[in-house]
């Protein structure tokens, strides 16, 4: 279920969603689209830090990424950036598909960029509970990008991050195999 708003002098209110289905597996979500790019990233220079913390990459014995947030600032975030490769067809992606988990209490969120310093877009809710558990999450684009005129959801997509926010301790790690765009 999807709910916009719109107020006079409110500025751009974001859509809620509640989602009610239940979740597709990881590989029942790759039969259901026909467009699949895995992001590269495994790649740790392809990430950029973005908290008022500590963030460092790594990569865990599963040759999976980590990245671990020591925060010194009262605002526990961290939304490490990655820059989409040229090679995505942007016309096609309409979602992403991820695999992850976090240690700690916290939001788990996507926000997308459409430039290096463009406005973001971020989902309002956590895409699966920050429990120390695997949990596989698909989030469509449309749930949280606003439609733009003359353009597909995918093309608003240059930059991506699985993140956190509201972390409640002092450090917190997030680990993901994968993050995959989906489409058609």
């Amino acid at each position: 279920i999807r709910v916009e708003a719109q107020g006079q002098g409110s500025g751009m209110i974001l859509p809620t969603v509640f989602l009610v289905s239940r979740p597709l597996g990881f590989d029942a979500y790759l039969k259901a689209y026909p467009y699949h790019f895995a992001l590269p990233i495994g790649d740790l220079g392809r990430w950029e830090k973005n908290s008022p913390g500590e963030m460092t990459f790594s990569k865990s014995d599963a040759e999976n990424l980590k990245y671990s947030v020591a925060f010194k600032a009262q605002d526990h975030h961290a939304y490490p950036k990655f820059a989409l490769p040229q090679e995505v067809d942007l016309d096609r992606i309409t979602g992403v598909l991820v695999r992850g988990r976090c240690a700690q209490p916290a939001t788990v969120r996507i926000i997308t960029w459409a430039g290096k310093n463009d406005y973001y877009n971020t989902t309002g809710y956590s895409i699966f509970p920050a429990d120390g558990q695997w949990h596989v999450a698909y989030v469509p684009f449309s749930y949280f990008i606003p439609p733009a005129e003359g353009m597909k959801v995918g093309q608003q997509v240059k930059t991506i991050s699985v993140g956190i926010g509201h972390s409640k301790g002092d450090t917190n790690q997030v680990e993901i195999s994968d993050v995959i765009l989906l489409g058609k």
